[in-house]
């Protein structure tokens, strides 16, 4: 028979080497949802810091704003889901 300590270290060592542990088996539309928005706040703070990076160092043609930066990181981003896509 096992010991109490032989049973929690092998289920801490079950644990801790396995990340599928913590699949529930199924996505909701509140994860959906949550993943959703994480992304465009993501999307959102990294547009802005790119933009402000840009500006202070006079990097942007004079007649670009943040939305033709939000534009090409938006672009950037669809091209990355359309190769993940084709690799699949």
């Amino acid at each position: 028979m096992k010991s109490n300590r032989t049973k929690l270290r092998n289920s801490f060592l079950y644990l801790q080497g396995s990340p599928s542990c913590m699949d529930f088996g199924h996505e909701d539309t509140t994860e959906k949802a949550g993943e959703m928005v994480g992304f465009l706040l993501s999307y959102a703070l990294f547009t802005a810091i790119l933009f402000f990076i840009l500006y202070f160092f006079g990097k942007l043609p004079v007649t670009w704003g943040i939305f033709h930066v939000a534009l090409l990181t938006l672009g950037i981003a669809l091209l990355g889901w359309l190769v993940q896509r084709l690799l699949k």
